[in-house]
């Protein structure tokens, strides 16, 4: 028994962290329209009888803890420690930005997460640091293990890309070089990653802190294609998320996409229907409750409040968990305190979308017979009955869209024709949705 025989592709997130655990070597990811793990064929590499650590340390296996489980052991017996629903545990709440402007406008939003990074091998408190980085071609994102400044430096910014990092748990795992190390990872791989410290020692022993990014939503390597072939890039060869540029809203980001003839930047505001559509979402993000990565030591966010929605630099919001990382964040020079209220509403509509169509997804899944892990029911609110139909419509069309995006060749004008019988089913669920919300006032 294994994620391969027990966990659907279409709950997989693809994090690969089972790949890093397994204590025979006997999965590797494999990239088939998303990322997903497989077996070897070898002979020599066979599950070991009634052994179960891989679907302990998926994130949507209902074998594996959760996130109030894993969040209670860690920081439940914290001094001064709070919690609430919304967000988990906290010490503090902060928001600002790095003092370096240069290294600030090179950031995804105010560079406070690559600054702790620095902070933390500086006063050597890990001496190494697992975060993603750029690649020049595919896949266009990985993660990389970063052991000095230069290194985290280079690694600044988004990606909005599926990225797994299995690989990488596994060479520090077995390098004796690497004694304390501290993971970048989204709320999902978060959990897995606290799930696998509870069957392995070395990750135990070598894990100091982990960073959480918050996440609404994760897209597959295709979202990536799809901008490419929107915009006229026909052969994609990088792609660089969050992009930054004078008086422009960084709410408005700007996305690079390399070609071989050259590069060419287009804004969030170009693709935020798509976005907002849930186009190429990984599907196990239909069924995730975890806005602020609760398993984390600290979770970093962009700091999408009204007071900075005009800033053109960035601006950071952190939730704090772990004494040791809110006396470093205290320190810094342009960081101050934020109410805690502030913070989360700062992802309202994130927390929103997540704890009131996750009712209606978890509905339609289990209608297709598809099997969804334990999840933290006390946590949902039933959408108003004007918004599932839309909720509906979003959901169906990020299970669809990969499959659509494949059979047409990866053409965009194919998929748009393609796209052409949804435009009226989310017409009609939008109008739904604004007549529910002006009957809600």
């Amino acid at each position: 028994m294994n994620v391969v025989s027990e966990i659907p592709a279409d709950i997989c997130v693809g994090c690969g962290v089972c790949t890093a655990a397994c204590p025979v070597n006997h999965l590797k990811m494999v990239t088939e329209g998303q990322i997903k793990p497989t077996v070897y064929e070898q002979t020599d590499s066979k599950c070991i009888d009634k052994c179960n650590i891989c679907l302990t340390v998926c994130p949507f296996s209902s074998f594996s803890k959760n996130e109030d489980y894993i969040a209670d052991a860690l920081f439940k017996e914290n001094p001064n420690i709070n919690r609430l629903s919304e967000c988990g545990y906290y010490l503090n709440s902060f928001v600002g930005f790095r003092e370096d402007d240069a290294l600030r406008l090179q950031s995804a939003s105010g560079g406070l997460t690559s600054a702790i990074l620095e902070a933390l091998l500086s006063k050597k408190l890990v001496d190494t640091v697992l975060t993603v980085k750029r690649n020049a071609d595919r896949p266009f994102f990985e993660y990389t293990v970063c052991r000095s400044v230069d290194e985290i430096r280079s690694c600044s910014g988004s990606a909005y890309y599926a990225v797994y990092i299995g690989d990488m748990l596994r060479q520090i795992m077995n390098d004796a070089e690497t004694t304390s190390v501290v993971i970048v990872a989204l709320p999902c791989m978060c959990k897995s990653i606290r799930n696998a410290c509870y069957v392995n020692s070395k990750l135990r022993k070598k894990l100091k802190f982990l960073i959480g990014l918050t996440c609404g939503q994760q897209k597959s390597y295709s979202f990536a294609d799809y901008l490419a072939k929107k915009n006229g890039v026909e052969l994609l060869r990088g792609i660089h998320f969050r992009t930054k540029k004078s008086k422009r809203p960084n709410g408005n980001f700007g996305v690079i996409l390399k070609g071989t003839d050259g590069s060419k930047e287009v804004t969030f505001s170009s693709f935020a229907k798509e976005w907002s559509f849930r186009l190429f979402t990984v599907q196990a993000c239909n069924y995730c409750d975890d806005i602020f990565a609760e398993t984390a030591d600290a979770v970093f966010m962009d700091a999408w409040l009204p007071e900075y929605r005009t800033s053109d630099k960035g601006e950071n919001l952190i939730i704090v968990r772990n004494a040791e990382l809110n006396k470093i964040i205290e320190n810094l020079r342009y960081v101050s305190h934020i109410d805690i209220s502030k913070v989360i509403n700062s992802q309202k509509n994130v927390l929103e979308n997540k704890r009131s169509s996750i009712v209606e997804h978890i509905r339609l899944a289990r209608k297709k017979g598809i099997p969804v892990p334990k999840k933290r029911d006390y946590l949902f609110k039933k959408p108003f009955c004007l918004k599932q139909n839309l909720i509906r419509t979003k959901y169906r069309l990020s299970i669809d869209s990969e499959q659509m995006w494949r059979n047409c060749g990866q053409s965009y004008d194919k998929f748009q024709i393609l796209l052409g019988k949804w435009r009226f089913k989310l017409f009609v669920g939008l109008s739904l949705n604004k007549i529910g919300s002006f009957l809600k006032r």
